[in-house]
């Protein structure tokens, strides 16, 4: 029996869209399948003609699995990182505002080392892995734990950081976040490498690109590693829980005035527009799969669907339209509500 999800979490089913919503057809190449998704009205839902990933894929997994991913970062050099100080939010703003099409699986980025070294000297050189869907899936969970209504933490979070050792290599920081299904308990993990140099140490610019987290087992990661493919132990993909928990170790230091954690976060910040593109992603569009064997042949949107789509808004409005927030906006003030739920 499927897990049910809590409340807030929940999504519309293919029968509660049909039931609510005239259906309007739409090409799975439309360059405006966007700014028409956002206008539509309530008791309005797309139908694309045919899945959104590239049909050279088998199966949403395998597109996610294997699928093309940005590296803003690949071609810096360490020395060249740390001489600019480039966070994050700079590679990734330029890079995703230079991206030629959406058919992407999600971006990524690795730990930088000195010309001529072939590996890290940290040991871990993986690729890190994103998907949107688990950034916007990551900021919904943040959204939820914050409520005004919760007496204690959804997600808690309780740091080590020796003076020295931190300076070089980050901190380590203990977390719970919650579940997004009932009845299950929280995920308890640790967040490795996280970069808390105060303004001025520059070494934050070598150390925030060894993050990574240790203990975290869910059933995202679980369906990641299982598909056979790419070799997993050669990557760390992080999930919506991880990056949920990280927004909220930088919401702690922030408020201790160490803005270093948020200044060095590698995971998109959903922009209101974005949001509500992935809110009616969730709850007004259908896809058309002729490999299904109903009558109709619709279903919703997989989560390959979903990170093409979220593609498809950066393609149009650009990165800091669609994955940049303004600090002091509050995730928990965003309408996370779906429709036809």
């Amino acid at each position: 029996m499927k897990a049910k999800k809590k409340k807030f979490f929940r999504e519309a089913s293919k029968v509660d869209i049909k039931r609510e919503c005239t259906l309007i057809e739409v090409d799975w190449r439309d360059p405006d399948m966007i700014p028409r998704l956002l206008s539509l009205e309530e008791g309005q839902a797309l139908v694309v003609n045919r899945p959104l990933f590239p049909s050279n894929y088998r199966s949403s997994r395998e597109f996610m699995k294997k699928g093309e991913e940005l590296r803003p970062s690949k071609r810096a050099l360490l020395s060249q990182v740390v001489a600019n100080k480039k966070a994050p939010y700079e590679f990734r703003s330029e890079a995703f505002d230079r991206i030629e099409g959406p058919y992407l699986a999600g971006y990524s980025f690795r730990p930088f080392f000195p010309f001529g070294i072939k590996k890290h000297l940290s040991g871990d050189n993986r690729i890190r892995r994103i998907s949107l869907v688990e950034c916007l899936e990551g900021a919904k969970i943040s959204a939820y734990a914050n409520q005004e209504q919760f007496t204690e933490a959804l997600i808690e979070v309780q740091k080590y950081i020796d003076a020295r050792e931190a300076l070089n290599s980050g901190g380590i920081f203990h977390v719970r976040t919650t579940s997004r299904t009932e009845k299950k308990g929280r995920y308890d993990f640790n967040w490795m490498s996280v970069p808390v140099n105060q303004k001025g140490d520059t070494r934050k610019f070598k150390v925030g690109w060894l993050l990574a987290t240790e203990g975290h087992d869910c059933m995202r990661k679980e369906w990641h590693f299982r598909y056979s493919g790419r070799p997993s132990v050669q990557e760390h993909v992080f999930c919506a829980h991880e990056i949920a928990a990280y927004r909220q170790i930088c919401e702690v230091m922030w408020k201790e005035g160490n803005k270093t954690p948020m200044v060095m976060n590698p995971f998109v910040q959903p922009s209101s527009m974005m949001i509500e593109v992935y809110n009616r992603v969730l709850d007004s569009m259908l896809i058309y799969d002729e490999s299904l064997s109903s009558k109709d042949k619709l279903r919703t949107t997989n989560k390959a669907d979903e990170e093409i789509a979220l593609w498809m808004a950066v393609n149009k409005y650009g990165h800091d339209d669609t994955c940049f927030r303004e600090s002091g906006t509050r995730l928990r003030d965003e309408n996370w509500s779906l429709r036809y739920v």
